[in-house]
């Protein structure tokens, strides 16, 4: 009996310690991070995205990697390198994540699968070769859903960067249809920050 209590509490004792530290996300999974920038009137909100890629063994990947995203710092343009592009990276160096796969219940309704090879293939085409960071029409996540689904866009829902990003490449049909799985008519509508709040 004393046994099995063990196994038991070092079974449940190894869960907690996937969740904390990101284990327990699979392949292809998309992560967000909550950022904030400090505006003089009120912060501006955004989330970071990026995909999990784990152990899984890629090509230009490093053992401790386990993300891909489009990042960049303005230090970069210092070393003659560009602003920003789709690299791997450490998820434990990113801050507070948590999961984000807003698009898989639409997927499931329209009896798609996520296709793990398709992951690979995006993410060999998108490493160093994501294009210029713009924020409105080709930010993180625009990156993230490409390498996840095949399908570029970026909500930003429950932020300030919702008002902003735009989805130039995809239909008005599927957009509404996104709209509407997410239970969301727009993105303002969870947002924090409305455009009639003058409060702050």
């Amino acid at each position: 009996m004393k046994n099995l209590i063990l196994i038991v509490v070092t079974l449940f004792l190894a869960s907690i310690a996937l969740v904390i530290y990101g284990e327990a996300y699979n392949f292809g999974d998309m992560i967000a991070f909550s950022r904030k920038i400090r505006c003089p009137c009120k912060p501006f909100t955004y989330k970071h995205y990026a995909v999990y890629v784990g152990s899984e063994e890629l090509k230009n990947k490093l053992e401790n990697q386990d993300i891909f995203h489009l990042t960049g710092a303005a230090s970069n343009l210092l070393r003659g390198e560009k602003l920003s592009d789709c690299i791997f990276s450490e998820l434990a160096k990113e801050g507070d994540h948590k999961l984000d796969n807003y698009l898989d219940e639409l997927w499931k309704n329209d009896g798609k699968e996520i296709d793990v090879p398709g992951i690979k293939k995006r993410i060999e085409e998108k490493y160093k070769n994501c294009g210029s960071w713009v924020p409105l029409t080709n930010n993180c996540e625009h990156v993230a859903t490409y390498v996840r689904y095949g399908l570029k866009v970026s909500f930003q829902c429950g932020t300030s960067a919702s008002k902003i990003v735009f989805n130039t490449k995809v239909s008005k049909k599927m957009i509404k249809k996104i709209k509407e799985t997410l239970n969301a008519p727009t993105c303002e509508s969870s947002c924090s920050l409305s455009r009639g709040d003058k409060s702050g």
